[in-house]
């Protein structure tokens, strides 16, 4: 039997572990090996990865997990354990170990009790040095070290557990092997020769090292035991020399790998629709309202959409996404029942005509350059899809989901985000002896490279880092550490702006876990996701959007009409919408960039860009955003759309073929669809030839781009292009396509930001009066959009007793602040003075007010309130009313103020100016 390493830790286990699962499968092959193991720490995350590239390159995956638990023996501590799935039965119970890992200590960790549990078809070995047997022997506790194998025996059952042997050069390690192989012997079970595999060569030990420093107090799951360089991915025969003299144990790891027989993968799909024949369901319904949304259009017009709607509609019934359509329909409909603004912010749904016909996105595809290809049957799961929602109102929305999806897991993702270059550079540099001023002007140089590529490609365009490169041997050293943990160093979070929906039998092959209260995280990629038959929505939670409904609504209460004239009508589908997008207020306002408070437009940087540019249409705004991307603003690409325009159209293209396809970004490369036009005009290259044909375009991997190549120039020669013209097409889109990225993104992008402007142009109080009610949480922000008003003369009055509530409320004038603007007053006091007044009418003086809350506003709080301009609208001086006020609170009112007259605190830090307006915003947030 052959040696196969077993405990291997990927990069999925977080600064312990340093090896890709694709070069970990084809170091495996190219050491001849016929199969692979996979343990990382507390996490299945990988698994997936797993079977898919250990399938491609026909080798057998083994997986496993290392656990960590509490103390079989009930005494302290937390130990490992190297579980392996034997079965399927044994995979789903290694998966509910894995989501049973609780912070209930210092380590999560699973209990005794859970090991019991789920004991079943799972073979386990005794540990590496941490598990709870060799901690035994290195603490000379060796009648402990036999309990706690037989404990491990007793729960797991005969032939499935292993004592685990592990040699890095370190006496410890010897003392440890030489008492467990001892022991087996004694009890009659198996060992087994596993090495801890961390990183792919020896001389990759200094970066692991610097991996392992990174992860800070994660540090100390760097090997304490050993040296560093030991704990590479070992074969067989680097293992011989250390345990020749234990027969059978390298073979044993090769028969573990042998009884592991799991399958995991698809296990069902989502049924969207229960609708018997959506097919057809929804043919009717497209056909129908494309006669409505497209008459008039011309009879051409109208016959070139008709062939669109079919094709899509053919689309749609051959990937079975039919009833995922008919699905979002109803989802968006009952979100806007619901009071919830949803709109689609990615994905592409965005370019889909099927979409639009149904209200599913606003914009129609095919007058915005979108190109309608949208349903693949590559992996046969659901479209990923991005949502845009408007803020808290989250609760409802997976309440409406899990109505819709009754038979399905709905969770939150748990997301391995991988550490970027700067990020890396930046943190390796602080950590070694590098001279202030040198680590100042490195992260400088590297945090002006937008895009990710190579060192070598870094080096090249920035002449500063070639001179740090050149000039000190930290920075090389710092340079080469970070491009060797590019993409191999990263860290798990919990987001809930992405949520995993999977079929009820799949979910069993994730593992679920608790990130407090009733929040639950499913533990795996979005590829992973999509391979179990699950669909993955992310969602943005927007403050905009909040601010865009509720403004429309304050709108429409009010007759819907500004002092322009501009009336707001919410359409059918629920969201509102202007009826042009030639809006000449609208195109002066973009202009100008007087974007504060516009999605997508408020950052100075497209500020500057608005104002060089000046886009006065919708196509340019979307050019614009576009424009302001890392990747084209590193090529300066926005500088070449400048001069472009001023050479009037005589822009030098290679072949005049691309003049149609982009004429309308002035000769840029911009769009995923401008590709795809290219490809199909030049070289008649459409549907998946297409898109494989993009794919190695961006991929550049040489065997796929000669193909591709090749493909393209035989296309274009077909169609009477030149070969050395052709050669010069494909060059030009090998150039560019990194600056590109799908159109629909900036129309969304473009769009969104065009409504709110058109709402700050005609309606710019209500707007903004909304705006700071949806970021009252968020300090900067609320500060920010209240200096912008006073900035442009909108008069803020003070909370008062009959009028505020908890929100800013639009008055003839300006906007009365509400009741959380007054920091002294708490959320009782707050609740308090609205309930009153709801149940018994307005106040109607101040008097009245005090007396009805008497015993629940003290006597500091009410001079207070009085000196804010709270009673102002009782028609009488501020002073008369404080004299008023002692007056009540002695008893001179009667007996209803029984509380001790104190010392009044001050006004809190809103004082009120000479004009009776209010700093609305101090230290306290209220």
């Amino acid at each position: 039997m052959t040696y196969v390493p077993l405990h291997v830790h990927s990069l999925y286990s977080p600064f312990e572990g340093m090896l890709s699962v694709r070069e970990l499968v084809e170091r495996a092959v190219f050491y001849g090996m016929p199969a692979i193991g996979l343990a990382d720490h507390q996490t299945t995350y990988g698994h997936h990865e797993l079977a898919r590239e250990a399938a491609a390159a026909g080798i057998r995956p083994v997986f496993g997990a290392e656990l960590s638990h509490a103390s079989v023996l009930g005494a302290g501590g937390v130990f490992h354990l190297t579980a392996f799935a034997e079965t399927d039965a044994g995979y789903r119970n290694l998966v509910a170990l894995v989501g049973l890992h609780d912070a209930g200590g210092r380590e999560r960790h699973v209990s005794l009790e859970d090991l019991e549990r789920h004991a079943g078809g799972l073979v386990v070995l005794t540990g590496c040095m941490r598990g709870e047997a060799a901690q035994a022997v290195l603490h000379g506790n060796l009648g402990r070290e036999r309990q706690a194998v037989e404990r491990l025996a007793g729960i797991f059952g005969d032939g499935r557990l292993y004592v685990e042997l592990q040699y890095h050069n370190d006496e410890k390690e010897a003392f440890v092997n030489e008492n467990l192989l001892r022991l087996a012997a004694s009890l009659g079970l198996p060992v087994v020769v596993t090495n801890n595999d961390r990183f792919l060569k020896r001389e990759e030990s200094e970066h692991f090292r610097i991996l392992a420093m990174l992860g800070g107090e994660r540090g100390e799951e760097e090997p304490r035991y050993g040296e560093p360089g030991e704990y590479h991915l070992k074969r067989g025969k680097d293992l011989e020399t250390f345990f020749y003299t234990v027969p059978g144990a390298l073979d044993a790891s090769g028969e573990i790998a042998e009884r592991c027989d799991v399958s995991i993968g698809r296990r069902g799909r989502i049924v969207f629709a229960p609708d018997p024949d959506p097919d057809d369901t929804l043919a009717t319904m497209c056909r129908r309202r494309s006669l409505l949304k497209f008459h008039g259009r011309g009879a051409g017009e109208e016959a070139r959409l008709e062939t669109l709607v079919a094709r899509e509609l053919a689309s749609a019934a051959c990937c079975g996404a039919s009833g995922y359509l008919l699905f979002l329909r109803k989802l968006f409909l009952y979100c806007a029942e619901s009071g919830i603004w949803l709109e689609v912010a990615g994905g592409d749904l965005l370019g889909s005509i099927l979409a639009y016909l149904l209200d599913i996105v606003p914009l129609d595809p095919t007058g915005h350059g979108l190109v309608c290809e949208t349903f693949a049957a590559e992996t046969g799961a659901p479209p990923a899809l991005d949502l845009v929602k408007s803020k808290g109102t989250r609760d409802r929305f997976l309440g409406i989901l899990a109505g819709l999806l009754p038979a399905c897991r709905i969770q939150y993702l748990v997301v391995f985000e991988r550490m970027g270059f700067p990020t890396l550079v930046k943190e390796i540099a602080g950590s070694v002896e590098m001279p202030s001023g040198i680590l100042d002007e490195l992260v400088r140089a590297v945090g002006t490279l937008r895009r990710e590529s190579s060192l070598a490609e870094m080096l090249e365009t920035s002449e500063r880092l070639r001179q740090l490169y050149r000039a000190e041997k930290t920075v090389r050293e710092t340079l080469h550490a970070a491009q060797s943990l590019h993409g191999r160093a990263g860290r798990f979070h919990y987001t809930t702006s992405r949520i995993a929906i999977l079929p009820a039998a799949a979910g069993r092959e994730i593992a679920v876990l608790r990130a407090g209260g009733d929040e639950r995280f499913a533990m795996a990629s979005a590829e992973t996701v999509a391979a179990l038959g699950g669909w993955i929505v992310g969602v943005q939670h927007s403050h905009y959007l909040l601010a865009l409904e509720k403004s429309v609504a304050a709108i429409l209460g009010k007759g819907g009409r500004s002092a322009s004239g501009r009336v707001v009508d919410r359409g059918l589908s629920g969201r509102w919408a202007p009826e042009t997008l030639d809006d000449p207020e609208t195109w002066r306002l973009i202009g100008a960039a007087d974007t504060t408070g516009i999605f997508g437009l408020e950052s100075q940087g497209i500020r500057d860009l608005l104002l060089t540019i000046r886009p006065d249409s919708f196509d340019e705004l979307v050019n614009v955003i576009s424009l302001y991307r890392p990747a084209p603003l590193e090529g300066n690409l926005w500088q070449k759309y400048i001069e472009n325009a001023e050479k009037k159209g005589r822009v030098f293209l290679p072949h005049h073929s691309l003049a149609a396809p982009l004429e309308s970004t002035r000769g840029l490369l911009l769009f995923d669809e401008q590709v795809r036009e290219i490809l199909s005009l030049s070289a008649g290259i459409t549907g998946d030839r297409a898109v494989a044909v993009d794919r190695a375009l961006r991929t550049r991997r040489p065997g796929e781009l000669s193909r591709a190549r090749l493909e393209f120039i035989h296309g274009a020669m077909d169609r009477d292009v030149d070969e050395e013209e052709a050669q010069k097409i494909f060059d030009f889109l090998l150039y560019a396509i990194p600056f590109t990225h799908a159109r629909s993104l900036s129309v969304f992008q473009a769009y969104l930001g065009y409504r709110i402007a058109f709402l700050k142009a005609h309606f710019p109080v209500e707007y903004l009066a909304q705006l700071l009610n949806s970021n009252f949480d968020v300090r900067e922000r609320s500060d920010r959009y209240a200096a912008y008003m006073s900035g442009r003369g909108i008069v803020f009055f003070p909370p008062d007793m009959n009028k505020s509530g908890e929100e800013y409320l639009v008055e003839a004038g300006g906007v009365r602040a509400p009741l959380r603007n007054l920091a002294f007053l708490d959320v009782t006091e707050r609740e308090a003075i609205v309930e009153e007044r709801a149940r018994g009418g307005e106040y109607d003086s101040m008097r009245d007010f005090l007396e009805r809350l008497a015993g629940r506003i003290d006597y500091a709080t009410a001079g207070t309130l009085v000196e804010t301009g709270f009673f102002d609208d009782d028609g009488r001086p501020r002073d008369v009313l404080m004299d008023e006020c002692d007056a009540v609170f002695r008893g001179e009112a009667g007996a209803l103020f029984r509380a001790p007259i104190v010392p009044r605190a001050p006004a809190s830090k809103r004082k009120p100016d000479d004009s009776g307006q209010l700093d609305l915003f101090g230290d306290d947030e209220g």
